[in-house]
Order: structure tokens, then C-alpha cells, then sequence
């Protein structure tokens, strides 16, 4: 599976925006399956690190990496930050500020995602609206129908323990 490595300015390293490569061969990947710490300050003194193809390929000094996470604790992805400088590049207090701004980025990209989902249910519920109203406009026995079988619906959800977002 691949994976886009650069997707902000490219210009410190040279690779060109959009640059793919297999995911396990990836420190973020490495980083969340546990087998490197998330900052690294000299990846030429860690074995894993320095036998990374992207080490040489890019003159990686120094890495730091941070997870991005919802409030559930799924993943949504990494934050990295790289360096061609060895020891001295990142610091303790440089890998907490990328914790409390992955945090705050994973808030956003949640706020914005439940937003959608706010947006996307009232466009159904509006939707489902608009048909039932056409449907009365036309014939009284048909809407009277269809209002008892959502009724019906809604009663057989309740008793099943949906909530109130799953039956809207």
C-alpha cells in the first residue's frame, strides 16, 4: 500500500509534493507499530531508522512523530516533522508542542467531520420531508400510510435501543 509522504513544502528536501512510498517503509508506521520512539534525535543510531531507505534518500537527520487521534482513539494519522541536523534538532519540549498541536488539529478535523454528519442528516431529514409533503399533495390515503410506517419504523428502532441520531 502506498502511502503520500509530502504534501506541504517540499523545497527543504527536494522531494516533489505527492512522493509515495510503501507504508512499511515509513517511520510513522514504525513510530505506531512501536518499534521506533517517536522522536528520534540521531537516526544513524538507530539501527531501524538508518536502514530505512528514506534515511539516505533524503538526508534524515533527526525525525519526530506524533499521532494524530479522535476522541474514540481511532487513528486519523501522524504528525512529522524531519531534519537533515543530527542531535539537537528536536527537543523534549518540541515533541510535547507537536502533541498539544496534533491534539488540536484531531479536534478540528472531528468538529469538521461531525459537522458533515450534522449537515448530511438534516439534508435527508429535508429530503424525506419534501417527499412526504408531495406525496399528502397528492393523495391523503398514501401519506396517511406513509406517516404510520415511519411511525412503525421509528417504535421498532426505539424498541431495538437505537438512538436518537440512528433513527433520524
Amino acid at each position: 500500500r502506498l502511502r503520500r509522504l509530502i504534501a506541504g513544502d517540499s523545497t527543504p528536501s527536494g522531494t516533489d509534493p505527492g512522493y509515495a512510498l510503501p507504508l512499511e517503509e515509513t517511520y510513522c508506521h514504525r513510530i505506531l507499530a512501536g518499534e521506533l520512539p517517536n522522536m528520534i534525535p540521531d537516526v544513524q543510531q538507530n539501527a531501524i531508522a538508518a536502514a530505512l531507505p528514506i534515511t539516505t534518500e533524503e538526508g534524515i537527520g533527526a525525525f519526530c512523530s506524533v499521532p494524530l487521534r479522535f476522541s474514540d482513539g481511532s487513528l486519523f494519522g501522524t504528525l512529522c516533522a524531519s531534519s537533515s541536523e543530527r542531535r539537537g534538532a528536536f527537543s523534549l519540549r518540541d515533541l510535547e508542542f507537536m502533541h498539544v498541536f496534533a491534539r488540536i488539529i484531531s479536534d478540528q478535523f472531528e468538529h469538521q467531520a461531525q459537522a458533515r454528519r450534522t449537515h448530511d442528516l438534516e439534508l435527508e431529514n429535508a429530503t424525506a420531508t419534501a417527499i412526504l409533503a408531495a406525496v399528502a399533495s397528492r393523495d391523503a390515503y398514501t401519506a396517511e400510510h406513509s406517516h404510520a410506517v415511519v411511525e412503525r419504523a421509528l417504535a421498532v428502532a426505539r424498541e431495538r435501543g437505537l438512538d436518537a441520531e440512528a433513527t433520524q
